[in-house]
């Protein structure tokens, strides 16, 4: 009698042949297309005659090349869908899949079996072979509980008996295990991922993706997601498997560039660079804060470096309303070295339309008013000998750069519309500057503005803002990690950039490690205006640390959402904490801890409070093998690291060394409490911590293990 193992491996080695064979066929069919189409391209200039004599070849000629560049296409559409699916065929070979699932849809129908792979595939017969974990049917896996369930088909609830819930262990064409599962915490596969050690980049969690976390991945589509994760609750994880669920249930509307991603650093942007061409999707347009700022190119002016305030923003926006723009407030436009207009006259511009009110809209009318003005004096300048005689004396070489062809002009109308396309292209700049609002002084309407004689960067970014309605239309989706990270101001900004987007932003209130920063209930605040309304999620299970380390860091946390000190891995190794009393011996101390937990497998962080705390550690560890790691380093995969706790956040390591817990770098305040905790969750499996003299009163826990 055939036993399961036998049978799921025997339908594995069938699939990976159906597999194998696509993979060739389409190899041979893109070989075939490719070569069609560059015979297609050889061929265009010698089978088709350019004939423009009169109006009916012309459009006889230009029909042709249009078919002919239609067969092109054609062909370089089928490349592309071939070379998408090869690529999708190659994930599939490394793992065909990692879950089945047995539904029965009524009681008098067999249980039908479906089988959940990372990207899903069809056979020749276009039959489905491998269910996509986005698809819908897909939810009855997550939903985590055997009998009764249901799944959602746009805003039709199919209801259907989950008999069976199978997870699978392959590599290649090989089964090496199967688990029959119901719920989370039984759940061998998350257990098999979390014991292992960690890489120096993040792994997508499709196979163990957890009943909480996959309510958030599978979230309608709002405005506004704000999620609210505990350390270690899948956060980022989460955010990268929405992304991939977005992609594909928008895949006729929505492509990765109309997705934002902010994240902490460079480094952290690398740590998640695989996760989703992993999932067979092309990462969005990952950006820090600085990144995101540098690319608006703000002018050079010497911008105050004080901090701003959502108050200082929100007082602008309101004296904006019965500000006078002067003359001063202008700038004049120049075409050709010859003044357009003048200050006094873009002054005067605006005063024709001040029954608008001091924003976009006037600022759009007072535009039109100055491009009219730019068009008119174009087509003037076209109609010069000047023009015409210097457009007549271009070579060749120029010729083609203006016109993509040669020109010989018979008559008069035709010299004017060539001369007036020369003009338009040769002040390309001089019209772009004045669709872009060069002729607004900004920074001396933001100086008005804030009464100071100064500005701060984002005073000026913000006025440009509600001005002018400066900002991105085509993004569809920001997501913003570690949203703890950022002040009220700087999310005033991004919600107003990006407008017509829906957010979804992460964090945790415990891990806000610098002070004024926006609380959550400040970001929910912020995020109910302009037409939106912010939905707030909870992500209150830990998965990342050992049962004792999750119990320490648990003990730290601050909030009204209770962290639940639950951990599916198996318990370790209980925190080390050690006061060393004599200053001498300190650095021996250290040296102890490294040693110890450098002989585990995978990767030690020693996690200094500050880059004065690392520069001073980096000097006590000259002898002490170790990689000093900056915001553009890359992790290597094992070793002993030192880094700053901000550069740390976001990542996780399996081996934690806290060196500086004396109560003068954590005091018991709320903010050393919320740095205490970010560190201490950074860890896997082992942590020491470490203290010179006098260890912080916050690690003074009776009961904390």
């Amino acid at each position: 009698m055939t036993t399961v193992f036998e049978h799921e491996q025997a339908y594995l080695k069938q699939t990976y042949q159906q597999l194998l064979h696509k993979q060739t066929q389409l190899q041979a069919q893109q070989t075939a297309t490719q070569t069609k189409a560059l015979a297609a391209k050889s061929n265009l200039g010698s089978d088709i005659t350019l004939n423009f004599d009169t109006d009916i070849k012309t459009m006889e000629t230009l029909a042709d090349i249009e078919s002919r560049n239609r067969e092109i296409d054609t062909y370089n559409f089928d490349r592309d869908i071939a070379a998408t699916t090869l690529a999708q065929l190659k994930l599939l070979l490394e793992q065909p899949y990692f879950a089945k699932v047995q539904l029965q849809f009524a009681p008098t129908e067999a249980p039908e079996n479906f089988y959940i792979g990372t990207v899903g595939m069809t056979d020749e017969n276009k039959a489905q072979m491998i269910i996509d974990w986005r698809s819908p049917i897909a939810e009855t896996y997550y939903n985590q509980a055997n009998g009764p369930t249901t799944y959602h088909v746009g805003q039709r609830v199919v209801a259907t008996d989950l008999k069976l819930r199978r997870q699978f262990e392959i590599h290649g064409d090989h089964l090496l295990a199967y688990f029959d599962t119901t719920i989370a915490l039984e759940d061998p596969l998350l257990q098999a991922s979390l014991s292992k050690h960690q890489t120096d980049q993040m792994q997508s969690i499709t196979a163990t993706i957890q009943k909480e976390q996959n309510t958030i991945i599978r979230y309608p589509d709002v405005p506004v997601l704000l999620v609210n994760g505990i350390a270690g609750s899948g956060k980022t994880s989460v955010m990268m498997q929405r992304i991939a669920y977005l992609l594909y249930q928008k895949r006729t509307e929505l492509t990765p560039d109309a997705i934002y991603l902010l994240t902490p650093n460079p480094l952290f942007q690398h740590y998640i660079s695989t996760v989703l061409p992993d999932l067979g999707e092309s990462n969005p347009i990952n950006l820090t804060w600085v990144q995101f700022v540098d690319q608006l190119a703000l002018p050079t002016e010497q911008f105050t470096p004080e901090p701003t305030t959502r108050q200082q923003l929100e007082q602008m926006a309101t004296d904006l309303v019965d500000l006078d723009l002067q003359a001063a407030d202008f700038q004049p436009v120049m075409v050709a070295r010859n003044t357009l207009l003048s200050a006094d006259a873009l002054a005067k511009i605006n005063t024709q339309f001040t029954h608008l009110p001091l924003g976009t809209k006037r600022m759009t009318a007072v535009q039109a008013a100055v491009n009219q003005a730019l068009q008119r004096e174009l087509n003037r300048l076209a109609q010069t000998e000047t023009v015409q005689d210097e457009l007549l004396a271009l070579d060749q070489t120029e010729q083609k750069k203006y016109f993509h062809h040669l020109i010989d002009p018979e008559t008069n109308r035709a010299k004017r519309q060539l001369a007036l396309h020369y003009l338009r292209i040769k002040y390309t700049d001089t019209i772009s500057a004045v669709a872009n609002y060069s002729w607004l002084n900004l920074t001396h309407i933001s100086v008005r503005l804030t009464g100071t004689g100064k500005v701060t960067r984002l005073q000026w970014l913000y006025l440009r803002i509600i001005l002018t309605g400066y900002g991105n239309s085509k993004a569809k989706f920001v997501m913003i990690d570690e949203v703890q990270d950022y002040s009220e101001a700087q999310l005033m900004i991004l919600n107003q950039f990006f407008k017509k987007a829906h957010f979804m932003l992460l964090g945790d209130e415990n891990q806000a490690i610098e002070p004024g920063k926006a609380t959550f209930k400040q970001i929910e605040v912020l995020f109910n205006t302009n037409n939106k309304k912010t939905t707030t999620c909870h992500l209150l299970t830990s998965y990342r640390s050992t049962p004792e380390i999750t119990a320490l860091f648990s003990r730290l946390a601050i909030g009204d959402a209770p962290v639940k000190a639950n951990s599916v891995q198996t318990a370790g190794v209980m925190p080390s904490i050690e006061v060393v009393s004599a200053k001498d011996n300190y650095g021996h101390a250290l040296k102890k801890h490294i040693a110890k937990l450098t002989t585990a497998t995978g990767l030690t962080a020693i996690i200094a409070a500050n880059t004065e705390q690392l520069a001073w550690l980096d000097q006590q560890l000259a002898t002490t093998p170790h990689q000093v790691i900056t915001q553009k380093s890359h992790l290597p995969s094992h070793g002993t690291i030192l880094l700053t706790l901000a550069l740390a956040k976001g990542l996780e390591f399996n081996s934690v060394i806290i060196p500086d817990q004396k109560q003068a770098l954590y005091p018991d305040t709320p903010l050393a409490r919320h740095r205490l905790y970010t560190a201490i969750s950074r860890a896997t499996h082992h942590v020491s911590i470490l203290a010179d003299q006098t260890l912080t009163p916050l690690l003074n826990l009776k009961g904390a293990f």
